[in-house]
């Protein structure tokens, strides 16, 4: 477990937790605050992700210095000295092995690059979460069938598609590698109960690499058991099987928004009132999450499905789902965590200050609806530490500069929906779908007027073919 000390001050060290921004300046917001007058409010981040610990300077005046070196990004190694100000911090690692979270720094400590957890999980039988009611979740050793390929234990860090593909995964059969995510692969997959389709989400073992990223997922299961709704993935089962966690849900036949916005490239912009039509459908998964006390947290294009068959938008993935009533002692994840794409992530999460709540969500459907339109993020900068600066201090640029077809009344509910404070943005999901109703209205008085003057005009669902 890595490990920050400021030195020549007695204080207990800040602990790295994976993908959690820890934020070092002046400013109360700081998770290490310094009484250092030559230090910016907010000075730098350090952030530990995928096994490696960076260092991002967040344009503080006198810069930020590690070995003597000034730097603006840098990789950190155990023993590097960072100077900021006056004050001076030392990257440390845990001796206690048992308690690193860092995957591929256990490696130096394990030959193996396996926890003592890892190991003991590959050496077990498949484990669910007890008390989840759902048939899929059951399992009777005294009835397994004989299976032809049997998926393979974790024996590593890496996830292939190549291990998973052809084999049975706990109770279905993998057919097909749908898609590739930061977090995991998702299959297409056949249950050996009843044959039915269903999407099958495989996470890479660093997803869970401490007790915190366990507790988040046993957390995240319980908050969506048994929740359902026309306008969200329903998820099936969870658990883990052979050392891997995964998620079995509803298989969308369809695209994902990720698609959407790769194909404006090739057959140009998506026609407005399809991108309305795909705001109202999740605005209405938001309404269902936020009656039920539900923050989802990772609103982005990847998460994001449009079926084919009627064109309707459904929200995916809640695995970082988690109760909006939970008190602070439950709290798992600060303001700057940073779990998934940076470009759609809401500056509350970014360390900004503000409570993180239903709001967020608000905000990261806007990121997504601004990319929709434009193809690009509102923000997007060249790397993260630029990236998470112009989320917490830029203007977006115009969307209507961009994409001329664009309504000044749309732009208008999404700029508002990207506001950096959550007090100046929409306050719940009903006031969003009441701007998005009005928008609505409006297009269509506009498209009437069109069919009138067009009697072959038709309306969007269908009218875009992402394959021309």
């Amino acid at each position: 477990m890595f490990q920050l000390t400021v030195l020549k001050r007695v204080n207990d060290p800040a602990t790295l937790s994976s993908n959690v921004a820890v934020l070092i300046g002046r400013d109360q917001s700081c998770h290490i605050q310094l009484r250092d007058p030559s230090v910016s409010r907010v000075h730098c981040r350090v952030i530990e992700h995928d096994g490696r610990v960076t260092l991002y300077d967040a344009g503080s005046r006198w810069g930020t210095f590690v070995n003597g070196k000034r730097v603006s990004e840098c990789d950190l190694r155990p023993g590097d000295r960072i100077q900021v100000g006056e004050t001076t911090l030392q990257l440390t690692m845990d001796s206690d092995a048992n308690h690193t979270t860092l995957a591929r720094r256990s490696e130096l400590l394990r030959p193996s690059g396996m926890t003592q957890r890892e190991i003991a999980n590959a050496e077990s039988p498949s484990v669910m979460y007890a008390g989840w009611q759902n048939a899929f979740s059951r399992r009777d050793d005294n009835h397994n069938q004989i299976l032809p390929t049997a998926a393979p234990q974790i024996s590593g860090r890496k996830l292939s598609a190549e291990k998973f593909l052809g084999t049975v995964f706990h109770r279905y059969r993998i057919n097909q590698l749908v898609a590739e995510s930061s977090n995991g692969l998702v299959f297409q997959a056949e249950s050996m109960n009843d044959q039915s389709l269903l999407a099958l989400k495989i996470f890479k073992p660093s997803c869970f690499a401490t007790d915190v990223a366990e507790r988040r997922f046993h957390r995240a299961m319980r908050t969506m058991r048994g929740k359902r709704h026309p306008n969200i993935v329903e998820l099936l089962d969870a658990g883990k099987s052979n050392g891997w966690f995964f998620t079995a849900s509803e298989f969308i036949d369809g695209l994902s928004a990720v698609e959407l916005i790769r194909n404006i490239g090739i057959v140009g912009m998506m026609p407005p009132d399809r991108v309305l039509q795909i705001a109202i459908d999740l605005c209405e998964s938001l309404r269902f999450a936020e009656d039920n006390g539900i923050v989802h947290r990772n609103i982005r294009p990847s998460n994001i499905l449009i079926r084919d068959v009627d064109g309707v938008a459904l929200l995916n993935d809640l695995v970082l789902a988690r109760s909006s009533e939970i008190t602070d002692s439950e709290r798992l994840t600060n303001a700057g965590d940073i779990p998934r794409d940076v470009s759609y992530m809401s500056p509350e999460q970014l360390g900004s200050g503000y409570p993180l709540d239903h709001r967020s969500d608000i905000y990261q459907l806007g990121a997504t609806l601004y990319a929709l339109l434009t193809g690009r993020p509102p923000f997007e900068g060249g790397g993260i530490a630029a990236t998470i600066t112009q989320i917490l201090t830029a203007t977006p640029d115009s969307m209507r500069a961009k994409n001329l077809s664009i309504s000044i009344p749309l732009e208008s509910v999404i700029i508002k929906m990207l506001a950096k404070n959550p007090r100046d943005r929409y306050q719940s999901a009903k006031e969003l779908a009441t701007a998005l109703d009005l928008v609505l209205r409006g297009t269509h008085q506009h498209r009437v007027r069109a069919v009138e003057a067009n009697p072959k005009a038709t309306g969007w669902r269908g009218t875009w073919d992402s394959n021309s």
